[in-house]
């Protein structure tokens, strides 16, 4: 008890300091992300983010365990509202990164030891990368046994990957916010793409491209009406943008463009509702579902894809796994080229 005290003490001082040093209770305490809730994580528009700090200040701590078996440090960076956070932890088993920047990127690391301790599960190396904008790489393994994932956001790659993700991504998050929940908001964002999978889609592709030609039109209350119509519609426009090259958009339409992104920015973390808004209207996600255990769940998956492809393909749901994987290469070469 009177350890847990002087722990308490030395952490409360060391909140008071740009810089400062203590000694945990033992290698077995939360990591000092959980001790000192010095930030709020949350997936945002499917981006991971550090949406809030509870300091206007930087705050940098570091922690040896009293076994000296693990060392910490964390800091929360905040330069005029723009926020970042960096955690490390040191353990015999790996070493840790954790880097949340203010640009949006985010990247972890793990990096096993090679030292296999009795009772201690090994680490396996993982790197993890989301750059402020485009598609989000995570790297699992080593030499031959690396393997490599790719999703647009973060919630793709858990329907895409989910028993990798809750293998080497999850914890790794959850390390740093115990109560986010990401596995079971996965599921959720699964159970309601398959509710809304007979819905028709709400936004028409040539629409949002006839829409965003006219934000560059030389009257500024067409331009206007274009926005306004282009946010009308929800965050689920925001797949169809994402199909438009910008490299074809002048400065007009790509600073508008970004304005209507940023319209559905907000504070809060993803619900499966809101998440659903934004993956529904995306091919990607429902040729992910294409891959589904469920029988069910690829056929409305296959259906929904048909309703907004507008063209025939071949899928066979019931068809044998391998058989499966060759038709969705083919729908994937042809949809996504």
């Amino acid at each position: 008890m009177e350890r847990r005290i002087a722990l308490a003490a030395m952490l409360s001082l060391a909140v008071g300091f740009s810089n400062s040093r203590a000694k945990a209770e033992n290698a077995d305490s939360p990591p000092l992300p959980v001790l000192l809730h010095w930030g709020r994580y949350e997936v945002q528009l499917g981006r991971l983010r550090l949406a809030s700090t509870r300091f206007n200040q930087t705050k940098v701590l570091s922690v040896v365990s009293e076994d000296r078996s693990r060392r910490e440090t964390y800091s929360v960076n905040v330069n005029h509202a723009r926020m970042s956070s960096h955690y490390e932890s040191q353990t015999p088993q790996r070493l840790l990164k954790v880097a949340f920047e203010a640009n949006g990127t985010v990247s972890i690391l793990v990096e096993p030891s090679g030292v296999e301790q009795p009772g201690f599960t090994t680490a396996v190396a993982m790197e993890f990368t989301q750059q402020p904008s485009g598609a989000i790489e995570m790297h699992v393994g080593e030499g031959a046994d690396r393997r490599s994932y790719q999703a647009p956001c973060f919630w793709r790659m858990m329907l895409a990957e989910p028993t990798v993700c809750r293998q080497h991504l999850t914890p790794v998050l959850e390390g740093m916010r115990p109560d986010w929940g990401l596995n079971e908001t996965a599921s959720g964002i699964e159970a309601e793409l398959i509710r809304v999978a007979p819905n028709p889609s709400g936004i028409n592709r040539e629409r949002v491209r006839q829409l965003v030609g006219r934000l560059s039109h030389e009257s500024f209350g067409l331009r206007q009406e274009a926005q306004n119509e282009l946010v009308g519609y929800g965050q689920g426009v925001l797949p169809w943008l994402d199909e438009i090259n910008p490299d074809l958009l002048d400065r007009e339409q790509l600073h508008r463009v970004a304005s209507i992104r940023k319209a559905f920015a907000c504070s809060i973390g993803d619900s499966p509702a809101r998440a659903v808004a934004l993956l529904e209207n995306d091919k990607q996600t429902w040729i992910v579902l294409l891959s589904h255990d469920d029988l069910d769940c690829r056929r409305l998956a296959a259906g929904r894809l048909s309703r907004m492809w507008g063209r025939p393909f071949t899928f066979d749901p019931t068809a044998s796994p391998d058989e499966r994987i060759a038709q969705i290469e083919t729908i994937s070469r042809t949809m996504l080229r």
